[in-house]
């Protein structure tokens, strides 16, 4: 595609720390080799009368007004230029073409992971028309760079300086990632991340150290099975429950899915880290930058009606996405602290996203009839998309509202421990218990009975531990990799029915040395974890994390 160069000056070049939002999408990124798939584009076509010219210096202002659009991003660090150059593409479609076509072409510009040390976190293409003029511009948008709110936002901005009218005056706020960096390290922000974390902190000392310590099944081929559930009979009930209860749709589909996992997976609570948008305050919806993050959002199995476990859903998804704003590195170290006090590898591995494409959009209230649902249900479709081949979450269920009148569910499963079959059960039973919820009450172990999926079943192998299921026979083997070949596991029931685990071993060793040994040595293994004591050359060695009763 022939390209044309647009030069920006926009003041002094500044290198500076990654604010925490960057951060948090820029750490996950370099697991994986190509990131493309996280790239985000946005497109618009074009009244008449918008030449080249005219297009390549909207671009410039757009460039010279955002910093985020000129910075690269280099071991944690943000480098912002000050002046340089931005190429915009070039391509003439046939007089003949169609929308889709052009559409098609503008997807080329997410194709390729983009090399943030080098290249602009931005691509810019345009359609020219027939007569010369741009008929439809796109731009494609690296993740680090830009979540959904801004790659939004910034259309908008350009739509505005393609306008033939003047854009009205600008009432938001002015600011950019510098602003939101310097607050963060204001005693403001510390207060607000100290609090996310603390609430991190109070879910993790008690959480299991993974929601599927159960034997995983032997998968051929790629392990992360991709799901497409499109659904107008889930968006209308899911919108009256929400009234009815007093919470929402988004409340709705998280409630139903993570009472039904945690059932599924024999725990006692279900753990789920939200997308937090983040964008709380007029500063924050008038910057354009990555604000996303990780909330915590922690719901403890009750026998309890699905109105009451709605509700305390609500308030616990509300606490999780107020408690979404920290510095990475602070919860990573807050983290290691807390595993190695428990002797555990906490297994982060669910997530939720409910993706706000149309936020002016209100939800459908209104009553249907138990007729008007079935006849939506009908309607809606299932679709198994291409697999992964890896990816480092075992449940991702994301909720888009395209319209008010239609839920999209999407979701990505590790099949070696939710297989196709019980993937798709839980997606078609969503839909079902939000129908049935609004014909009468249901209790929390309905959730499970109209999903139609039984709990996984785990063998005389397993035990219960104060972190969840174990198997002892792996936390032997472990310890003797660390410990020696002569170190044996017992196992010593408590009254609760769960086991303490205690670990026997030769040699001059010391107790503390050895815990932290074999808490490192847990990283990436489920259904196993450290030893609640150790008992070293025939004594007692230092209780080095503390049992919590489950």
């Amino acid at each position: 595609m022939p390209s044309r160069s647009v030069t920006f000056s926009a003041g002094s070049s500044v290198s500076a720390p990654m604010a925490w939002g960057q951060l948090a999408i820029w750490r996950p990124l370099l697991t994986f080799a190509d990131t493309s798939r996280f790239n985000l584009l946005r497109t618009t076509a074009l009244g008449a009368g918008v030449t080249p010219e005219r297009l390549l210096d909207a671009v410039r202002a757009l460039v010279e007004r955002h910093t985020t659009l000129r910075t690269h991003f280099i071991d944690g660090w943000q480098e912002i230029a000050g002046a340089g150059e931005v190429a915009v593409g070039f391509w003439e479609l046939p007089e003949s073409a169609v929308a889709a076509e052009w559409q098609s072409g503008a997807a080329l510009l997410t194709a390729d992971s983009f090399d943030l040390t080098s290249d602009w976190p931005v691509r810019f293409a345009a359609v020219l028309g027939q007569n010369g003029d741009v008929a439809a511009v796109a731009f494609a948008l690296s993740h680090v760079a830009a979540d959904g709110w801004t790659a939004d936002r910034l259309l908008d901005d350009l739509k505005a300086l393609l306008a033939d009218t003047p854009a009205p005056a600008v009432t938001e706020p002015r600011w950019e990632p510098l602003d939101q960096l310097a607050y963060e390290r204001s005693d403001a922000g510390l207060r607000v991340g100290a609090a996310s974390i603390e609430h991190w902190s109070s879910v993790f000392r008690t959480a299991p150290a993974s929601m599927y310590d159960f034997a995983p099944l032997p998968v051929e081929g790629p392990l992360i099975g991709q799901y497409r559930f499109e659904s107008d009979a889930l968006a209308a009930a899911a919108a009256v429950l929400g009234a009815r209860s007093g919470t929402t749709t988004s409340t709705v589909v998280l409630t139903i899915a993570s009472l039904w996992l945690a059932n599924h997976c024999g725990q006692d609570e279900a753990n789920v880290e939200l997308i937090a948008g983040n964008r709380v305050t007029p500063r924050l919806r008038a910057l354009r930058m990555h604000t996303a993050q990780d909330g915590l959002f922690a719901l403890r199995t009750r026998d309890t009606d699905l109105a009451t476990a709605l509700r305390e859903a609500h308030l616990a998804a509300i606490k999780g996405y107020r408690r979404s704003m920290y510095d990475p590195a602070d919860l990573a170290a807050r983290i290691a602290e807390i595993s190695l006090d428990r002797g555990i590898y906490l297994d982060r591995a669910t997530n939720f996203n409910h993706v706000r494409l149309n936020v002016d959009q209100l939800p459908r209230s209104a009553e249907v009839t138990r007729a008007d649902l079935a006849e939506m249900a009908t309607r809606s479709v299932l679709t198994r998309l291409d697999p992964m081949e890896w990816n480092d979450k075992k449940f991702f269920l994301t909720l888009e509202q395209p319209t008010a009148d239609r839920c999209v569910l999407s979701l990505m499963a590790d099949s070696r421990y939710l297989p196709p079959a019980v993937v798709e059960s839980l997606l078609w039973g969503i839909e079902r218990v939000a129908r049935a919820a609004l014909d009468g009450d249901l209790s929390v172990r309905d959730v499970t009975r109209l999903v139609g999926v039984a709990p996984v079943e785990r063998g005389p192998e397993w035990v219960r531990t104060r972190a969840g299921w174990v198997r002892p026979d792996a936390v032997e083997r472990l310890v003797r990799a660390v410990a020696g070949a002569g170190a044996r596991l017992r196992a010593h029931p408590l009254a609760d029915g769960s086991v303490e685990l205690h670990a026997h071993a030769e040699g001059d060793l010391d107790a503390a040395v050895l815990h932290r040994d074999v808490v490192a040595a847990l990283t990436g293994q489920i259904g196993v974890v450290a030893p609640d004591k150790y008992v070293l050359g025939g004594r007692t060695g230092e209780l080095v994390h503390a049992a919590v009763a489950r």
